[in-house]
């Protein structure tokens, strides 16, 4: 069973590291390296070899010995403008943790194994000392891949200044989807940490200011784990923030053309990798609650290089806009710090609850004045603002929910057999479970039903999320349980979009909404396991989904 979001990111984050040695950051002078001035910057970042690290290996008899029953994953350089070099190699133990083995020089040479605990970073030399980690300049928010194979290394770039599975996926019961109407989350992902002098607390601090949020959390040294997890758990009422740097194809020569292929996460602490636009997009369809609800991809050309015909299909931005997920990105490119400077206020704005979207992005492009980089949105409509309480859901409605009836009627047609057999199509049916008392909590609502009959008992879970309560907007549900005679073990996930509404002679309002189904399998009433092929919210006549909302 999947965990928690924030639990989960927070595990991936921090047990990736149990066992791995002492977190204690130490205060030894061999080797301490003074903290560069805020104008050092990056000027190698790069992949190299296990054979080049291995040859290392043989030539620096302590990083030799501090490498003892380690395995070495992967290896990089780095370079910055005050001189610096590392030389690392990140390592797993033979329990799965994670090490970093780093020859450090500054003129003199040290090595060190270095282990990072609750987001921080500590080193150790041969002789079991520990030593100050030493903090480098600032990344370059944008590489240049190497050729046109995403399997590729990149190189810094050195300038101035709904679900896509509409017709319904079919999951696997072994691994379900997470979701959490609701709790509001909002996950800061930093592919840096304290070694690059990073943070995102000026972000963090800013949203958390604004309140709406049960959990505020910042990953540093995301890796691919942390942003797999945010981006198929988080809904439509959460958010993530994402410092990274855009990985740029050449698509015309010289660069006058190029397009954004992947973002950066993790490695050694000091190091990168690129996740592709595949593997961006695979997370996001996955997602079965229209999240997360905004994304905000802090790189560089994150959105395009500002060229004519970028982004293009072959993009990651055309890969993350999905549905009513809102993604802000950057066209153009400009340093961390101006970019951090946008993000902040950006989330400053918006997160307020009644500035629009349109607002938000000019304050933010405001901050990389001079740049020549702008904030972009995936919105058609940039007047939209976020909501910033679950309670302002009815402020549109005119009353605050009190009860209701919410009907999910479920059409597709099964595939059925008996275990580990093959499965033969049944005749299109449909099974409506419902719910006649609710409970609100703004825009999440919940309720059971439980009926026993002479042949069978029905026992019903509905959850449920609301954007809106009017047309175009969405209503996400998970129902799950026994529904009738031949819908037994049954769970599903529906996206549906809201394509009319009645007043109600009770003073309340119907919502009629319909939209694709994720199931996994589920039981009929001859013990067969049964799959549904495209279910869809909706009876075979067409009759759509209802929730009633009554004062």
């Amino acid at each position: 069973m999947k965990l928690h979001l924030s639990t989960r990111i927070l595990w991936v984050a921090l047990g990736v590291l149990i066992g791995c040695g002492d977190d204690g950051g130490g205060s030894g002078d061999g080797g301490a390296s003074p903290t560069p001035s805020s104008t050092d910057k990056l000027t190698v970042q790069e992949s190299i070899d296990l054979e080049e690290f291995d040859a290392l290996l043989g030539e620096d008899a302590d990083l030799a010995a501090l490498a003892e029953g380690l395995t070495v994953e992967s290896a990089g350089i780095l370079e910055d403008t005050s001189g610096k070099r590392l030389t690392w190699g990140e390592a797993v133990t033979a329990t799965g943790g994670r090490r970093t083995l780093i020859q450090a020089c500054d003129g003199d040479c040290i090595s060190v194994v270095q282990t990072i605990s609750g987001g921080a970073t500590s080193w150790e030399d041969a002789s079991g000392a520990s030593v100050t980690p030493w903090v480098v300049g600032k990344p370059v928010l944008l590489k240049d891949l190497i050729g046109h194979d995403l399997k590729n290394g990149s190189t810094l770039t050195q300038m101035g200044g709904l679900s896509t599975a509409m017709g319904g996926l079919q999951l696997d019961s072994a691994n379900p989807p997470v979701t959490d109407f609701q709790t509001r989350r909002f996950v800061a992902l930093n592919t840096f940490g304290d070694v690059f002098g990073l943070s995102m607390s000026t972000i963090t601090d800013a949203v958390k200011s604004h309140g709406g949020f049960d959990e505020i959390v910042e990953i540093p040294y995301a890796r691919e784990e942390s942003v797999t997890i945010a981006l198929e758990e988080l809904d439509a009422h959460d958010a993530m923030v994402w410092l990274a740097q855009g990985v740029r194809e050449e698509r015309k020569a010289n660069w006058t053309q190029s397009r954004t292929v992947g973002l950066t996460v993790n490695r050694g602490g000091y190091g990168e990798a690129m996740m592709s636009r595949d593997a961006l997009a695979e997370a996001g369809d996955f997602n079965v609650s229209g999240g997360p609800g905004l994304v905000f991809l802090a790189a560089s050309q994150s959105y395009s290089d500002g060229s004519e015909g970028q982004p293009d299909e072959g993009s990651i931005w055309t890969r993350l806009q999905d549905g009513d997920r809102i993604v802000v990105g950057l066209e153009g490119h400009a340093d961390v710090d101006r970019i951090l400077l946008a993000a902040k206020a950006f989330f400053d704005i918006y997160m307020a609850g009644n500035t629009s979207l349109a607002d938000a992005l000019t304050a933010g492009t405001n901050q990389l004045e001079g740049t020549g980089a702008r904030l972009v949105s995936s919105a058609t409509d940039e007047s939209v603002t976020w909501l910033r309480r679950f309670d302002d859901i009815w402020d549109g409605l005119g009353f605050e929910a009190k009860s209701g009836q919410l009907i999910v009627p479920i059409t597709a047609i099964p595939y059925c057999g008996q275990p580990g057999g093959q499965r033969s199509p049944k005749l299109e049916s449909y099974t409506q479970p419902f719910i006649n008392e609710i409970t609100y909590d703004g825009a999440y609502l919940e309720g059971t039903r439980q009926v026993e009959f002479s042949e069978y008992n029905v026992d019903v879970t509905m959850r449920a999320m609301l954007t809106g309560v009017e047309k175009n907007d969405r209503i996400y549900v998970e129902v799950f349980g026994d529904f009738d005679k031949e819908y037994r073990e049954y769970h599903a996930w529906c996206e549906g979009v809201i394509r009319d509404t009645n007043l109600l002679e009770n003073g309340g309002k119907e919502l009629q909404f319909n939209g694709p189904c994720h199931t996994i399998e589920y039981t009929d009433d001859l013990g067969q396991v049964c799959v549904l092929n495209n279910p869809q919210m909706s009876t075979t006549t067409s009759v759509m989904a209802t929730l009633e909302l009554v004062p």
